[in-house]
């Protein structure tokens, strides 16, 4: 989730239509879930990717153990055997579950969308545009603002945190009688730790430096791009209410 510096359509919006653009058009979706529904989805996802312009290799690959968990989700999603049948077996449990898999995996897809093409800083203005009203009823906007915008910024160094610990996991001398289950809770509990620890550091810095600040001014404004992806979205959501 981090800026690629691009000179794209997608990366000219303001950060404001993109962090509402999702959230909206992805209740739509879930709220009218099917596979018409979740194929709308993707389209405009693809067309949106395409024009970002983002090179081949910022996409993520996913790891073996993400591929044998879902074939083991498939297997027993298979043995729910719900109609309707296939070659004599029920098949679904394992439709419902890749509509919600492929309905995952577009909301993953928009939001590293947000995160490639939209600066940190533009969003930490844009989120303090945006919840500007609801300050007029005593509600904190600037630390609502801090803490969406530090979990934006953490997300890298989580992932960061994730392949240092299980590098460090495989270089520990491996014991025949230590079942799976074992390993995965030394990895759990490990980042969970750092994770903490991670935490403090990050307020400590942040209280050395004076504490929650105001955001930087907003320096973009809605323009005729901002109009057209709106447009856009509204006519997803007519569409996904219409198919659904």
């Amino acid at each position: 989730m981090r800026h690629l510096d691009i000179d794209s359509p997608i990366h000219s919006l303001w950060a404001g239509t993109k962090i509402l653009w999702v959230p909206i058009v992805g209740t739509s979706i879930a709220f009218q879930l099917s596979w018409t529904t979740v194929g709308i989805g993707w389209a405009v996802a693809l067309v949106l990717i395409g024009l970002s312009r983002l090179p081949r290799g910022v996409t993520p690959r996913p790891p073996k153990l993400l591929w044998i968990g879902l074939g083991i989700s498939f297997f027993f999603a298979l043995l729910s055997n719900d109609e309707p049948e296939a070659f004599g077996l029920g098949v679904g449990g394992v439709l419902d579950l890749g509509q919600f898999i492929a309905f995952a995996w577009l909301m993953t897809a928009m939001a590293l969308l947000i995160g490639w093409t939209t600066r940190l800083d533009d969003i930490a203005a844009a989120l303090n545009r945006l919840l500007r009203p609801f300050g007029r009823v005593g509600f904190p906007i600037k630390e609502i603002g801090t803490v969406l915008v530090v979990a934006v910024r953490t997300v890298p160094l989580l992932i960061e945190e994730v392949r240092v610990i299980v590098a460090a996991r495989k270089l520990r001398p491996k014991t025949e009688d230590q079942p799976y289950l074992d390993a995965g809770a030394d990895i759990a509990v490990a980042l969970v730790v750092s994770t903490f620890r991670r935490a403090g550091e990050m307020a400590r810095t942040l209280a050395a430096r004076g504490g929650l600040r105001t955001p930087p001014p907003d320096r973009h404004r809605p323009g005729g791009r901002d109009l057209m992806a709106a447009v856009l979205g509204v006519g997803v959501v007519a569409l996904v209410i219409v198919v659904g």
